[in-house]
């Protein structure tokens, strides 16, 4: 049988590459799946998280553009305490001369709505400081206009004003602006660039449907180019929100640029008709540090031409109380989050640069959090598909391995039945040609007819061990247990075994520890499992010539033990766990014993089971030979119909 074995190893080194095969193909598939999950959900929170960056910087935008837009809207003559109107008219209709009435800025008479406004202030093109919220020293006395409490108001815009001349000479601020200015133009080309400039008209100015169009038709990109898309837009608000050429009597701008008086200005105004343009240029940020404070703030200063001579006007910001009004505005998003300063914007133009400030907005939370942690559909596929594959396998092994143990099953009875019959058959033709022949002596011709028989019994019993084990495995052996007493089960063994035992040499003792005990079985089964019990003891429990076979009947561990004991060689350690199995035979049939073809210990443990008990092979009290054990549920019951005893067997098998 060895070509069942070799087919057997080349069937489970297929079926192991098949395992290694698929454990493969899973193994890739899910590094593969988990890893494009993984980047899945990593691209999935980086979008929410750059998504959660651009509403915040919405919201600090939505609520800080419109109050510096409000400032940048400011008319030129704001930036005067005290500054002459264009015209004034009277109810009658009578135009005033423009040198005749004066009115005090907005700056100096209403406190800002806002503590964070540090200074208002303009720049001659002498270079002299003034803030409209520092009134001149001819107005301070006027009857009504001011109070006790606005002087400490006073002196405090002229120390900022003080410091603020104290940083900047006028070239140095006009270098400063005009650097920032360029840097910060539109980078569409020289054509926007020039509409911010001293050399836009009119027709610069970009319509509001244009406007709106580029704001609704633009994509969202991540390539930098956001915070221009945005910077462009905002320079556009600002030229459409900011007059570009504003005309105005000579001597009016000239009083709203040096706060000089009414008269002074009548008199030094020869051509009341005269007027002069005042071109607007867009403001820009720059960071600045007024002396005697530890911080930077932020300046938005626009320069102004009046007629030819350059003035500078703008206001300063405390960075850090308008940074922490702007953080409020998202702390609901990022608690955590900071605002950098930057000294140039160009270095990095990403989306996280404010439109109006040159600073850029840092959430301090990681961008993207650790993914792959969460169950999805794509782990729960990957669950289904292992354990699928697996209970696949497992299957498929377990059909190859009972398709092998049938295969071997049905090579070891062919070779068992074949090899059991040869002799018997080959006895059966040799002796009967003799017999026809007329080749037998009278004298011998008995001793003839008695092997043909004894041969003939053994095929019976071989073909009826080969039945009655297939009747086991389809379930069809009738079972009929009653309660029966165990001296009349061992006097049937008695009856049924010792003859065959005294004519193969064994001596066969029997020994009854609980005479008056039942037990629950069917007495013909429980009779043949004996009696394959005692047969085998008789071939493989011969120690020498002889062989020494004990039945004894006993309790326990509260149920009725049958024990069949020899004082031969026992039982190999080797073969203990196989002797059970249909078609396996002791280690010395085949030399010492003839018939059989194993399915004696087979079909007795299956009875065993069918009886409910027990049948094992257990360590012999002396040390040596072999002992069985079948185990019976008992009782003191008496029985309830005579018993017949049952003679005989299947047979050697």
């Amino acid at each position: 049988m060895s070509w069942i074995a070799k087919s057997g190893r080349w069937a489970y080194i297929t079926f192991g590459a098949l395992c290694l095969l698929v454990v493969g193909i899973l193994t890739w598939a899910t590094v593969v799946s988990l890893h494009l999950d993984q980047k899945q959900q990593s691209e999935s929170q980086q979008k929410a998280h750059d998504n959660r960056v651009r509403l915040a910087i919405n919201q600090m935008e939505s609520w800080a553009n419109p109050i510096l837009f409000s400032e940048f809207r400011r008319d030129y003559a704001d930036y005067s305490a005290i500054y002459v109107p264009d015209e004034i008219r009277l109810k009658s209709g009578e135009m005033l001369a423009p040198a005749t009435f004066v009115q005090l800025s907005s700056l100096l008479t209403q406190p800002s709505r806002y503590d964070w406004f540090l200074l208002y202030f303009q720049m001659s093109p002498e270079g002299g400081f003034g803030s409209p919220q520092i009134p001149p020293d001819f107005a301070r006395h006027w009857p009504g206009a001011f109070d006790e409490s606005n002087a400490l108001d006073w002196i405090k815009y002229e120390s900022r004003l003080i410091s603020l001349a104290y940083t900047f000479a006028r070239n140095e601020l006009t270098q400063v602006y005009d650097a920032k200015r360029g840097l910060l133009g539109d980078s569409n080309g020289a054509g926007e660039e020039n509409g911010d400039g001293d050399e836009s008209g009119a027709g610069d100015e970009p319509s509001s449907a244009t406007l709106a169009t580029s704001e609704v038709s633009r994509p969202y990109v991540r390539d930098g180019t956001d915070y221009h898309w945005r910077r462009r837009n905002v320079r556009k608000l600002q030229r459409l929100q900011t007059p570009r050429i504003v005309c105005t009597p000579e001597q009016v701008a000239a009083a709203n640029l040096t706060d000089m008086s009414a008269q002074e200005v009548a008199d030094a105004n020869e051509d009341e008709d005269s007027v002069v343009g005042i071109r607007y240029e867009n403001m820009v940020p720059l960071w600045t540090e007024l002396a005697g404070r530890t911080t930077k703030d932020l300046m938005f200063l626009r320069g102004l031409d009046v007629g030819g001579a350059r003035v500078f006007q703008g206001f300063i910001i405390d960075w850090p109380r308008f940074r922490s009004e702007l953080l409020a505005q998202v702390s609901d998003l990022f608690p955590s989050a900071q605002i950098e300063i930057l000294e140039d914007v160009e270095e990095s133009p990403d989306d996280a640069i404010l439109s109006l400030l040159p600073a850029r907005f840092v959430p301090n939370t990681p961008q993207v959090a650790h993914a792959g942690t969460r169950w999805n559909h794509t782990h729960s596929f990957l669950l289904m598909g292992w354990c699928g594959s697996i209970l696949l396998l497992i299957a498929i092994g377990i059909g190859l391995r009972s398709m092998l143990h049938l295969s071997e099953r049905r090579s070891q009875f062919a070779y068992a039945v074949t090899h059991e019959l040869r002799t018997p058959l080959t006895t059966f033709q040799l002796y009967t040609d003799m017999l026809a022949n007329g080749l037998v002596a009278d004298s011998s011709r008995q001793e003839y007819l008695e092997t043909l028989n004894q041969e003939s019994r053994r095929l019976s019993g071989l073909v009826s061990g080969v039945l009655e084990h297939s009747r086991i495995e389809n379930g069809s052996v009738p079972v009929s247990k009653d309660w029966v007493p165990v001296s009349e089960i061992l006097e049937e063994v008695r009856s049924a075994q010792e003859p065959w035992a005294t004519k193969s040499g064994a001596q066969l003792t029997f020994a009854n520890n609980a005479p008056d005990m039942c037990v629950l079985t069917d007495s013909r089964l429980t009779v043949q499992i004996l009696g394959n019990l005692i047969d085998n003891a008789c071939k493989y429990g011969r120690n020498g010539e002889s062989a020494q076979v004990t039945v004894t009947g006993r309790l326990f561990e509260g149920k009725c033990a049958f024990e069949v004991t020899d004082q031969g060689p026992g039982v190999p350690s080797r073969l203990r766990s196989t002797i059970f199995k249909p078609y396996q035979r002791g280690a010395q049939h085949a030399t010492t014993v003839t018939g059989g073809i194993g399915l004696g210990l087979a079909l007795s443990r299956s009875w065993a089971k069918m009886l409910g008990g027990q049948l094992e092979l257990v360590a012999s009290a002396k040390g040596n030979g072999a002992r069985f054990r079948l185990t019976l549920e008992s009782g003191d019951k008496k029985p309830v119909r005579p018993h017949q005893s049952t003679q005989g067997g299947i047979g050697s098998v």
